[in-house]
């Protein structure tokens, strides 16, 4: 019986840290997409962009978490703050949303779960796509001069 009790206690502990790992994620890829998506937006939309993930961020933070992610908290309290603080007296919002995405992977790589990235190999695709055009284009020119 005891024994049972301990697993289900690992079992919800592990939950809780897969949980937030979870909601990181989120921000992360939120993060993500606004970095990459930045210079098609106005200044407006990218505002209020980075003031939805503030929000996300306090949801996080009104959350019931154990004592072991105190400290990952603290730190998505700093990011939401930094973030906060540079909206309201017009910063660098580009450089603090940057900052923001490597302290979110440090936690993320911290609590032991992959970080998502979600970039693609642009630079693998475009030298098979070369290679194989030039193969065609060889095997064109070939074939003309028979």
């Amino acid at each position: 019986m005891s024994i049972s009790r301990i697993y289900f206690k690992d079992f919800i502990l592990n939950e809780k840290k897969h949980y937030l790992s979870q909601k990181i994620g989120i921000l992360l890829s939120d993060l993500q997409d606004l970095q990459q998506n930045y210079e098609g937006m106005g200044k407006r939309q990218l505002i209020f962009n980075s003031e939805s993930i503030v929000s996300k961020m306090r949801a996080i933070l009104q959350d019931v978490w154990d004592e072991k992610e105190e400290k990952h908290l603290k730190t998505i309290q700093k990011i939401a703050l930094s973030i906060s603080k540079c909206i309201e007296e017009k910063g660098e919002l580009i450089q603090t949303l940057n900052n923001s995405i490597k302290y979110l992977e440090k936690i993320s790589s911290e609590l032991g779960t992959p970080v998502n990235d979600i970039g693609s190999n642009e630079d693998q695709d475009s030298e098979n796509n070369s290679k194989e055009k030039n193969q065609d284009n060889l095997n064109n020119q070939q074939n003309i001069s028979q």
